[in-house]
């Protein structure tokens, strides 16, 4: 999601006379990478992704990608008529048309036309996807998601201009905050030990002598690992697990996942995070796991929970709010057979007792099984694990798959009671995973956020 222009010359230009002459029109920039192949650099105190002016074979690109903000993008056509002056000779657009006069292309008509579909596709991809969208600015990624959208109000389905440009504005001030602060990003890359093309980057918080290596921010990467010099212990997860972990409140969320750090944090707290972040930690760092619907992937159990609103902590009220809320909301349940249960592994949560029964809720537990207080009251030791729901339906006033129909497909399971959390053989997983692709078809498009809610997760 970007948009190029083209200067097809074999003339070699300085980048010091680029910056010059954006200066002498007036601009106030700040330069960011000072050397070709690409310069970076955008409006003081008004940039969030900036400019790209990149050196190519046949010339130069000049590049503005998507969620810039509305200065980047009126410093663009700004650009453009340096470069033209510069090398004598007029922009061509990606169809190899002249471009003759960038102020009148790329006017506030254009850059409405241009922030309204960035706006679009952004929350339609977060959506369609279920994950974040991490995005390069001017001096630090920033990361879109369900979290920050929820935090400015941003409808995910019908995102609203002035609380979306609210928010880029916020993203703004964030940018300019960062410069010049230290980050937490290594010079790691993990290796994928089955392809030698993908590699995994981290973001490390370090403990060596008893003290924290000094940081402003946790920056984004794929994996968040924390690494205790002095007795050898490492916890690494996925980095989209970062905010369930972070206690202290000297670590500020500055946009879906990074934290601002203040004087305040102390080892102790980082130690708890450590403790935390092992919760989320999969045996396998490059897996990624498939949602119940999208076909069987033999690598994963797939477990059923059982819930009965009658007697459940959770009531039919919680469900629904989970429902309308399945972007934002947190969703944990008690698994009986834990022992087997691995972060990854798919899930089915079926209602069971009195009313309408049968599936609920599916997706994939997204951490290890762990200990915390009995929902029961009773004072057993219960193990849970969190969960990322990919559909969540109101059984009243949606179809689901009956616990008759599961009956009938499944005979040698015991689906209207009994313990929740039992693990199905392949078979019956084989088996249920075709029921439910059937059913996921029917539903998909029936999404209104009431009574159904589907994410594609990927």
């Amino acid at each position: 999601m970007s948009v190029c222009v083209y200067f097809k010359t074999e003339k070699q230009l300085e980048p010091k006379e680029i910056f010059k002459a954006v200066a002498d029109k007036g601009e106030q920039i700040m330069v960011v990478s000072s050397e070709f192949p690409s310069l970076k650099f955008g409006r003081m105190y008004a940039a969030l992704r900036g400019l790209e002016v990149n050196q190519e074979e046949e010339g130069f690109e000049i590049r503005i990608c998507a969620n810039a903000s509305r200065e980047d993008y009126r410093l663009y056509p700004v650009v453009i008529d340096v470069m033209n002056e510069l090398t004598s000779i007029k922009a061509k657009n990606e169809d190899d048309e002249d471009i003759n006069n960038p102020y009148e292309i790329f006017n506030d008509e254009w850059i409405d036309d241009q922030m309204k579909a960035d706006r679009n596709v952004t929350c339609a991809l977060i959506r369609s996807s279920g994950a974040s969208i991490t995005y390069n600015g001017m001096f630090s990624d920033f990361c879109l998601g369900f979290h920050i959208m929820n935090g400015f109000e941003v409808d995910i389905k019908n995102p609203d201009e002035s609380k979306y440009n609210g928010l880029l504005e916020y993203l703004v001030s964030v940018q300019w905050m960062l410069k010049d602060k230290k980050d937490t990003s290594s010079r790691i890359l993990i290796q994928n030990p089955n392809d030698k093309e993908e590699t995994r980057s981290v973001s490390l918080i370090s403990i060596k002598n008893n003290q924290l290596d000094k940081f402003d921010y946790i920056s984004h990467a794929s994996l968040f690992c924390i690494m205790n010099q002095d007795t050898g212990e490492v916890a690494i997860m996925p980095f989209e697990h970062l905010p369930k972990i972070v206690r202290s409140k000297s670590l500020k969320i500055i946009d879906e996942f990074s934290f601002f750090k203040d004087g305040r944090l102390m080892v102790n707290s980082v130690k708890e995070m450590m403790t935390l972040a092992k919760r989320y930690q999969p045996r396998d760092l490059f897996y990624r796991p498939t949602f119940p619907g999208s076909g069987y992937d033999k690598k994963q159990h797939t477990f059923i929970l059982k819930w009965n609103p009658a007697i459940s902590s959770v009531k039919m009220e919680d469900h629904l709010e989970g429902l309308r809320n399945i972007w934002v909301d947190d969703f944990n349940w008690s698994v009986y057979e834990w022992e087997k249960a691995e972060m990854g592994d798919r899930f089915y949560l079926v209602r069971v007792g009195e009313g309408n029964t049968g599936i609920v809720m599916s997706g994939v537990f997204s951490s290890q099984p762990y200990v915390l207080d009995d929902w029961s009251g009773r004072g057993r030791t219960v193990y849970y694990m969190e969960m990322k729901p990919n559909v969540i339906i109101d059984p009243d006033r949606a179809p689901m798959i009956t616990t008759k129909e599961l009956d009938e497909a499944i005979p040698d399971f015991t689906w209207n009671g009994g313990h929740s959390g039992h693990m199905l053989t392949d078979d019956q997983a084989m088996k249920l995973e075709k029921l439910f692709a059937k059913y996921f078809k029917k539903i998909e498009d029936k999404d209104d956020g009431e009574t159904i809610n589907v994410l594609h997760r990927f």
